[in-house]
């Protein structure tokens, strides 16, 4: 799969996956995790900021969510749309139905074959 290429949420989307979510309330990335899935809806655990206070947007903001993969990173956006109490603290989120391969870094490493001559030195070099 290729940088960009999209693949259906239910093959990356598991319960217990890790996310990070960058909503537009909050400065930074903030951590979750997939506690549910039922129909178009995600239910995750309710993030909180460094001080231990849940982060709780506005009904209907849109938000951008990663979600780490091997050797790169799944994207995509979805929307806030509640909040719940049981048994714990969750946010309820839109479940996409595609997600899209994102890199780690700008540049990959790639498997190359290189001729290579090797001379041996002498004392004098």
């Amino acid at each position: 799969m290729r940088k960009g290429e999209r693949k259906p949420a239910d093959m990356v989307l598991k319960i217990g996956a890790r996310l990070t979510f960058f909503p537009l309330s909050t400065e930074n990335g903030v951590a979750s995790r997939v506690e549910d899935i039922s129909g178009d809806r995600l239910m995750v655990a309710m993030p909180v900021d460094e001080k231990g206070v849940p982060i709780i947007p506005l009904p209907g903001e849109n938000m951008i969510c990663r979600i780490a993969g091997t050797g790169c990173y799944y994207q995509f956006n979805t929307v806030y749309l509640d909040k719940g109490k049981a048994p714990i603290p969750v946010w309820f989120v839109r479940k996409p139905e595609f997600v899209e391969k994102v890199q780690n870094r700008e540049f990959v490493r790639i498997s190359v074959d290189y001729p290579v001559i090797l001379r041996p030195l002498d004392e004098n070099g």
